[in-house]
């Protein structure tokens, strides 16, 4: 679905003549990567976690074939912890919030940068694992942090919690386990 689901969408949008189109990546694109590893890497490469990783990885390749050779403006925005407060205590590092949610697509919308541009889908939070910088170069200022809802949340590490994406997929589980 997410591969000829966005394939569909993206085909409709050329034909129809729409310049910009907002794909609802994930950390799970690359969520293998140790989160001391990605700290200083604006974008870093494809390493899926899961089967739906891989299929948003196939995702943003055609958000960027469909830039390049038609002239859409796409984002890819890699949504790590989207919800009203974060989960967990990974979450105070991942989550985004509704509000820098519709911050981030209205900066893109707004921006007229062509091209396919992939941007973390992460708030301003304290204790933040990635870096903002591509979201901000097309003017995505994220505002909310995690660290409000801190005293919600168990202080205590959960295992996986050295990868991106956590213990969705840890090391040992079946390729196609992933809930």
């Amino acid at each position: 679905m997410n591969i000829d689901g966005i394939y569909a969408v993206l085909e409709a949008a050329r034909r129809s003549g729409v310049p910009s189109v907002i794909l609802a990546s994930s950390i799970h694109a690359v969520g293998y990567h140790p989160v001391d590893a990605v700290a200083d890497i604006p974008v870093p490469a494809p390493r899926p976690d899961s089967f739906y990783g891989v299929s948003k990885v196939a995702m943003e390749a055609l958000g960027s074939l469909y830039a390049d050779r038609c002239g859409l403006r796409v984002l890819s925005l890699r949504i790590a912890n989207f919800g009203e407060r974060p989960h967990g205590l990974r979450g105070l590092s991942i989550w985004l919030s509704p509000d820098d949610m519709a911050r981030a697509v209205e900066s893109f919308l707004v921006d007229t940068t062509p091209g396919h541009r992939i941007a973390w889908g992460v708030s301003d939070n304290t204790r933040r694992v990635v870096d903002l910088s591509e979201g901000r170069a097309f003017g995505f200022e994220p505002a909310d942090d995690a660290e409000r809802y801190a005293h919600l949340v168990a202080n205590e590490p959960e295992p996986g919690d050295e990868l991106l994406a956590g213990d969705f997929l840890a090391p040992g589980r079946e390729p196609g386990e992933e809930f």
